[in-house]
């Protein structure tokens, strides 16, 4: 799940290969001014870590209309996160 509402977000992720586990952050968030990315500006999260960091996403529409999410992911690795509208 993934919302944006008057400039504040929250998405929960479920694992796929483990559906009890669940990460999730919420928090301000910003669109570059190229409007290729997204930045979400963490205040609160599943990861304490994770408070106080600003994550950018590259950010794409599909021609079905889902939003595919891109950000870095391990060491060299990167994520892909694709999301349809309800």
């Amino acid at each position: 799940t993934i919302s944006y509402r008057a400039g504040y977000m929250y998405v929960a992720i479920n694992c796929a290969s483990d559906p009890e586990k669940m990460v999730h952050y919420s928090g301000p968030y910003n669109l570059t001014e190229d409007l290729g990315s997204v930045v979400h500006h963490v205040v609160n999260a599943s990861n304490a870590e994770w408070v106080g960091k600003s994550f950018v996403r590259s950010a794409t529409t599909g021609q079905s209309g889902e939003l595919d999410l891109i950000g870095p992911f391990g060491v060299g690795g990167r994520a892909i996160v694709s999301w349809k509208r309800r």
